[in-house]
């Protein structure tokens, strides 16, 4: 038996979307897990330069989903005149289902960019993941983080509104910063100099954006040696998301949102999308073009209404819908690969799930963090979120990023059993979801001796089970210990249940949940077990 959570669009919107960047970008398509396509790109050097690197990345990570192929006729010590255009080989192999964002960076002598073409693609294929997700935190030690971003190496990037001493930014307070954490644990500044920066995204090609509610949307280059070079990219703006041709959206005159469509200059050309938000937070942009936005409302209003909206592109317009209700002061809004949307509220990581007939199914994600703060998601499907975390320097609230990984399943831990009896705490369950955009099979559950599937569970994946996208099925297990202890009084039992899908379009991926309990020679006190109905 299966749950039925699955992902779609609108039929009359489903393959409306444009491109309608002035700037150089290349899709090159739809590409199933495991196979690969090689096409020629394009890119132009605006002005005369010599060509001294040539690189080919993905969110600004090199040997990812796209890398460079031999042939082109881009050459390196060649020097072109203004206008020239030269042709790099790329080869696109998606390592995830859903959309992928890369870029082909040309350089000089003096490591300036002299020419980028912007490059997209999407992979086909299941996904398993595991509920509930493994929290680990993979960084701490911040004041005040207001915005999150993940780049092609999973390397975040947190906005931060003040660094005390201390931290890693050392030295005097330093007001409006970006850190870069580089996973799993280690964090530097990347720029700074903001009065409130509130949130950050990251391109293809590695460049990152942060919005300051006075200063507008900053641009900090990624630089050929890892570090960055820091400009004005749009005056004006809060708020900012890029998609996978560059251009940015981002809210500007107080409640009007705006795409800036990146031009061959390197200049923003602003659109206006949508007006008549009451107090807008943040922005996400999906691979369609679709934009969402949070907004807490026009607080001076004597009913604000909060809301997540939905600016849809359909048939080159922007069509406004509202995703989801009782929301409360919704701080961040992420979209994945698939489409999910991820929204930090008030502390509280919601997961909205665009059904078949274009409503939403809402999850939750994490709860129980202690304030508003950021949220992003990765190319693998993991979630990104600021928590809480203690009380820091100078009596401020320190916070930490942690990560929520569907990929790693949970462990499951039961009480103590006799032999022959099952553990009173049973049975416990694991979630199986399909986090891909194809439909997932399973080949096999296989289940211990000493920790079979439960009797009494409904819904669970067996050999049978086939999966939709966003479908998901259970995995219910029993601690019913059968060896004996001998001598011993008690005895630890550790083993594993294994999930043999086609995840990933692999022939054969097997997935373990570890499962444990503790066996014991007679009943202990106070610790109720069951008896077996044949």
């Amino acid at each position: 038996m299966k749950n039925r959570l699955s992902l779609g669009f609108l039929a009359v919107c489903l393959f409306s979307f444009i491109n309608v960047a002035v700037h150089a970008q290349t899709d090159l398509g739809l590409v199933v897990l495991g196979q690969e396509k090689t096409k020629t790109i394009s890119v132009t050097i605006p002005t005369a330069r010599t060509l001294t690197s040539i690189s080919v990345v993905t969110g600004g990570a090199p040997n990812q989903d796209f890398t460079r192929e031999e042939g082109g006729s881009c050459a390196i010590g060649i020097a072109y005149q203004a206008g020239a255009v030269c042709t790099i080989r790329v080869k696109f192999e998606p390592r995830y289902p859903g959309a992928r964002d890369g870029a082909v960076v040309l350089r000089d002598q003096y490591e300036d960019i002299v020419g980028i073409t912007y490059l997209q693609g999407r992979g086909l294929g299941p996904r398993a993941a595991f509920l509930p997700a493994t929290l680990t935190q993979v960084s701490s030690g911040f004041t005040a983080p207001q915005g999150l971003a993940v780049d092609g190496s999973r390397n975040f990037y947190v906005a931060e509104n003040l660094f005390f001493p201390g931290g890693f930014g050392g030295g005097e307070p330093v007001y409006g910063g970006v850190a870069m954490g580089v996973s799993p644990a280690s964090q530097t500044s990347i720029g700074q100099g903001w009065v409130d920066p509130t949130s950050v995204a990251v391109d293809g090609a590695g460049n990152v954006f942060v919005s300051d509610f006075i200063g507008g949307i900053w641009k900090l280059t990624l630089n050929s040696d890892g570090s960055y070079s820091q400009a004005l990219a749009v005056s004006g703006g809060s708020g900012v998301a890029v998609d996978g041709s560059g251009n940015l959206y981002t809210i500007e005159v107080g409640t009007d949102l705006y795409k800036e469509t990146l031009q061959t200059d390197g200049s923003y050309l602003p659109t206006k999308i949508a007006g008549g938000f009451g107090t807008p937070t943040a922005v996400a942009v999906d691979e369609r073009g679709n934009v969402y936005v949070t907004d807490t409302g026009n607080q001076f209003a004597s009913n604000p209404v909060v809301a997540l909206y939905k600016e849809t592109l359909c048939k080159g317009k922007y069509v406004q819908t509202v995703i989801g209700n009782g929301w409360v002061q919704p701080s961040a809004v992420a979209v994945d690969g698939v489409g999910n949307i991820y929204v930090n509220d008030s502390g509280n990581v919601y997961k909205e799930i665009l059904l078949e007939d274009g409503q939403y199914f809402q999850t939750v994600v994490v709860s129980k963090v202690a304030a508003p703060g950021g949220v992003a998601v990765d190319a693998a499907g993991s979630v990104y979120v600021t928590e809480y975390s203690g009380i820091g320097d100078y009596g401020m609230a320190s916070y930490s990023v942690f990560r929520l990984d569907y990929t790693r399943p949970a462990g499951l831990n039961f009480d103590q059993a006799k032999r022959g009896q099952i553990s009173g705490d049973g049975p416990k369950t694991v979630t199986v979801a399909n986090f891909g955009n194809a439909r997932l099979n399973f080949w096999g559950v296989v289940y211990p001796v000493d920790f079979p599937e439960s009797r009494t569970g409904t819904g669970d994946c067996t050999v049978l089970t086939s999966l939709e996208a966003g479908e998901n099925c259970t995995v219910t297990v029993e601690f019913e210990p059968r060896r004996g202890t001998g001598r011993k009084k008690t005895r630890t039992l550790w083993e594993h249940v294994k999930v043999i899908t086609n995840s990933m379009n692999s022939l054969i991926a097997e997935q373990s949940i570890r499962v444990s309990g503790t066996e014991v020679s007679q009943g202990p006190a106070g610790t109720p077990t069951r008896a077996i109905k044949r």
